[in-house]
């Protein structure tokens, strides 16, 4: 039987485009000795980054850099309202203010996303984070 090795692998950055894979890199010895390498598919997930402010915000956020992430993310919501990221983008604009201690803003955007978007995918994920923080609906 082989050993396996997990490692886990998330960003490669290259000029002004970028490349974000996170997943677990799988290493399993075999019993030859032969090498064998995968990213595990339910853990795998890939974007293409570029220069889309929403995704700098996202990835700026989970760097731990809040203060910057939340400057970041609201002006993209600012500059392009319409865009299908907004949802998300507003998810990781409660949270930077919440990490920021900021929990009277955090609900605030909590509270108007469970407003504007009661059938969003997140929507549960949303109302408990919300009611962790002392909100009521």
């Amino acid at each position: 039987m082989g050993k396996i090795i997990n490692i886990v692998v998330f960003v490669l950055m290259t000029g002004s485009f970028s490349l974000y894979a996170a997943g677990i890199l799988k290493l399993t010895k075999t019993e030859k000795g032969e090498i064998q390498w995968g990213i595990t598919p339910e853990n795998a997930r890939l974007t293409t980054a570029g220069t889309n402010p929403f995704s700098k915000g996202e990835r700026v956020y989970h760097a731990g850099n809040y203060g910057e992430a939340l400057k970041l993310l609201a002006k993209a919501v600012d500059a392009d309202p319409q865009n299908e990221a907004v949802p998300e983008a507003q998810i990781l604009i409660a949270s930077c203010h919440n990490e920021l201690g900021n929990k009277k803003e955090a609900l605030a955007v909590y509270k108007a996303f469970i407003a504007k978007y009661p059938t969003h995918t997140k929507i549960m994920t949303v109302k408990k984070k919300f009611a962790l923080l002392g909100g009521e609906i």
